[in-house]
């Protein structure tokens, strides 16, 4: 091949890129102009007839406005103590509330390297959310350390429903193919991503249709993935493609369950299945340790299609103990090569099975799954936002495939080979602006990996979180 050739090739590779990491910006401008549209059709509507809802103590109201709208909702500006912002306008049109959450992180462990800070502010956001006549809903989530976002915001959707169960949905919307995909940080029971976390999670641009329906025994979702597709590090990865996921309670009172099932313990047992797929893909692929000590990165790879599959089940033995179970399998086609483009259909699987815990309450524990885009009515409080003790226990196991390895393709470092973590989760929230979390994990590797002294290492992590 001539010289000239190769410059071509890799000026239009270098064009493909810079268009790749434009296009997050792009829908970032389009999304703005979007709600801004969205909130200025909606201003004239006569919104559902509801309650005045003033749920955050004073408020400072716009009689102006109550003057001009007799019959209206008057416009109101609360401050809360814990830092949140809620701007309701006439007729509840919009209805906006500024979240701030400061999140501070005490690290230890023998995975915590020779000189490093213990202490960071990993994790804090600002969560600007809102709604437009219970309808219309809109959520910009801005990372504060930048640290894990691959743009300005980590979520930036907005959502319309239609009747009372569709959605639909276009924005950079969470991968939602585990039974905590979709959760944010804040009613998670766990600081760190998990393993399989790592191998199918992460967030692209999308326009997203789902919702649940059968009295929430069945919820479905279908993506339509446009681009820009991040890890959980916020490093682009993938390509555009589809996802979506089913989830069925088969012995709910509306499915097989029948009216004997109300009441009853098994008919909330719940069975999912997830898949993506993606086509033309590149970037790094990597899985991180609970402790942030990188386990598994590829080179730059440059593949035709890959695909992921997640099925798993959740099963409520009693009001206070659930059982988790999940499997995850990833695999890449037409990766390029030295030799003839390559498939590896399996190079990645993996395994968890948890355990949660309310030991100390009377209370039943509320299902943590991924939610339906967005909450069914806006601003209503979390089923997590407690005072009681939840623990989670969980085991985590994932095979990395060596073929990569063999051909060379994984970065210095790092290695093929079996991972296991341990994990132990306990939360709790003493006040609606404070929570506490402690996390501790044990992780082993089989293969040798250059950030680990040894094969084994301990990781603790204490955060606490201001706002709510």
């Amino acid at each position: 091949m001539s010289s000239s050739a190769v410059g071509f090739d890799s000026l239009q590779h270098r064009d493909a890129e810079f268009r790749l990491r434009r296009q997050p910006a792009l829908l970032q401008f389009v999304l703005l102009l979007h709600l801004s549209f969205i909130t200025v059709a909606l201003a004239g509507q006569v919104p559902p007839d509801e309650s005045e809802h003033d749920p955050f103590g004073r408020s400072f109201s716009d009689s102006s406005t109550e003057s001009d709208n007799p019959s209206g909702t008057p416009s109101s500006l609360t401050i809360d103590r814990s830092g949140r912002v809620t701007l309701i306008g006439p007729d509840m049109v919009p209805h906006l509330i500024v979240t701030p959450r400061i999140r501070v992180q005490l690290l230890g462990g023998s995975e915590l390297q020779d000189g490093s800070d213990p202490v960071d502010f990993q994790g804090s956001d600002l969560l600007i959310e809102g709604s437009a006549l219970e309808s219309n809903h809109f959520r910009f989530r801005a990372d504060l350390d930048g640290l894990r976002s691959p743009g300005t915001f980590s979520e930036a959707w907005i959502d319309r429903r239609i009747g009372t169960r569709l959605h639909l949905t276009t924005g950079r919307i969470p991968n939602a193919l585990g039974l905590q995909g979709g959760i944010p940080l804040e009613d998670r029971l766990t600081i760190s991503p998990g393993v399989l976390d790592w191998i199918d999670e992460g967030s692209s641009w999308a326009l997203r249709a789902g919702g649940l329906w059968l009295d929430d025994a069945i919820s479905a979702d279908l993506q339509a993935r446009l681009g820009g597709a991040a890890d959980l590090r916020g490093e682009f990865f993938g390509g555009q493609g589809f996802a979506g996921r089913l989830s069925v309670q088969p012995f709910a009172p509306l499915l097989f369950g029948g009216p004997g099932a109300i009441d009853s313990s098994h008919s909330a047992f719940s069975m999912f299945i997830a898949g993506r797929w993606d086509h033309d893909l590149d970037g790094h692929f990597q899985i991180e340790s609970p402790g942030e000590s990188t386990i598994y990165r590829t080179q730059n790879l440059q593949m035709d299609s890959a695909r992921w599959v997640r099925a798993g089940w959740r099963w409520p033995v009693l009001d206070w103990l659930h059982l988790e179970n999940e499997w995850s399998r990833a695999g890449f086609f037409g990766v390029e090569t030295n030799d003839p483009i390559t498939d590896f259909p399996g190079e990645l699987d993996g395994w968890q099975l948890g355990i949660r815990l309310l030991p100390f309450s009377d209370e039943s524990l509320a299902i943590r799954s991924g939610p339906d885009l967005p909450p069914r009515l806006f601003d209503a409080s979390s089923p997590h936002d407690r005072k009681d003790l939840e623990v989670l226990v969980r085991y985590e196991k994932a095979d990395l495939g060596d073929e990569l390895q063999q051909l060379g393709l994984l970065e210095a470092g790092t290695d093929a080979g079996g991972v296991e973590v341990f994990r132990l989760g306990i939360c709790s929230r003493p006040s609606p602006w404070f929570r506490w979390l402690l996390e501790g994990t044990r992780t082993c590797t089989k293969g040798g990996t250059s950030s680990f002294d040894g094969l084994e290492v301990t990781s603790i992590r204490l955060m606490f979180e201001f706002g709510g």
